[in-house]
């Protein structure tokens, strides 16, 4: 498979804003491996595993119960590949776009986050929102079942 990103990261970007740790606590699930992590990862996602752009988390064997928070400037990749794998939950912007359909047709779960304007990611250590509303989609039962605490999953 090829690589998405060639180069490695040294500052940030406009894909990083990371999942709020009051997500996570909503969930309550612990995740084998979170496939789209920052450098170092990031301290509070319950995650056993993680790869980072460095590692290519598209490129990777995905394992167990997976975490993806993509980047959103390249969704399409990373949505394929979760349905591909079936376990596991993630977010994801909610765009105009072919891929939209797709995960709306294939996922076992897809929720549209109320409040969503008030979703917060964090980006420099700050709670902060992104450009867009935010969906939570999930593959597996146990994993729709976690997402339906965070809002109203089809």
């Amino acid at each position: 498979m090829e690589r998405l990103f060639t180069m490695e990261q040294h500052e940030e970007t406009s894909d990083d804003y990371y999942t709020s740790p009051t997500l996570f606590a909503n969930l309550g699930l612990e995740f084998d491996l979170d496939v789209a992590a920052p450098s170092g990862g990031v301290s509070w996602i319950p995650a056993k595993r993680f790869y980072t752009i460095e590692d290519d988390g598209l490129t990777q064997k995905w394992e167990g119960r997976v975490w993806m928070n993509p980047p959103f400037s390249a969704v399409t990749p990373w949505i394929q590949r979760f349905i591909e794998h079936g376990n596991g939950v993630g977010l994801v912007p909610i765009v105009r776009s072919r891929w939209l359909i797709t995960a709306w047709r294939e996922l076992d779960g897809f929720g549209i986050l109320e409040n969503t304007h008030d979703m917060k990611f964090i980006r420099n250590g700050k709670p902060t929102t992104v450009w867009c509303a935010t969906a939570v989609i999930s593959m597996g039962a146990d994993n729709v079942k976690a997402a339906r605490k965070l809002g109203p999953t089809r």
